[in-house]
């Protein structure tokens, strides 16, 4: 992995989250430390440590979860199954630094929407990844 980074926990902590990611078998961190003090980053940094960072909070399952950066400013969208999980999607978008906000543009399915992407056995935020749940 390559891009620039603040300090060296944050290379480190990159490449636990990174590692521990399923099917992940080493990583080669050539992630580079910024050398001009600025506490700015680029978006696309920031898109990929808070995706990097809900992949590894498993309880919401975000591999559905768009995260766009403008302006300093996280976007969070896609449905999840309840409040709490959009909350919690939220909270963990929080802890990442670099950002002045984040905006979180989820929408929560409804009982109906839930029901009918069982159905068709499509993943959910906040849905188990494993197993299916059969429906008769």
């Amino acid at each position: 992995m390559t891009g620039t980074v603040s300090d060296e926990s944050d290379k480190t902590l990159a490449k636990e989250i990174v590692i521990g990611l399923p099917g992940v078998k080493s990583v080669d961190n050539q992630l580079a430390l910024r050398g001009d003090g600025q506490d700015s980053y680029s978006e696309a940094w920031l898109i990929t440590k808070v995706k990097a960072t809900l992949l590894y909070h498993r309880s919401i399952n975000d591999t559905a979860t768009e995260v766009s950066a403008a302006d300093g400013v996280v976007s969070l969208c896609v449905k999840a199954t309840s409040t709490e999980k959009k909350d919690l999607t939220t909270e963990y978008a929080m802890d990442v630094d670099g950002f002045k906000r984040v905006l979180n543009e989820m929408a929560v399915k409804t009982a109906q929407e839930i029901q009918d992407k069982q159905i068709k056995g499509d993943k959910l935020i906040g849905e188990k990844t494993m197993g299916r749940r059969w429906m008769l």
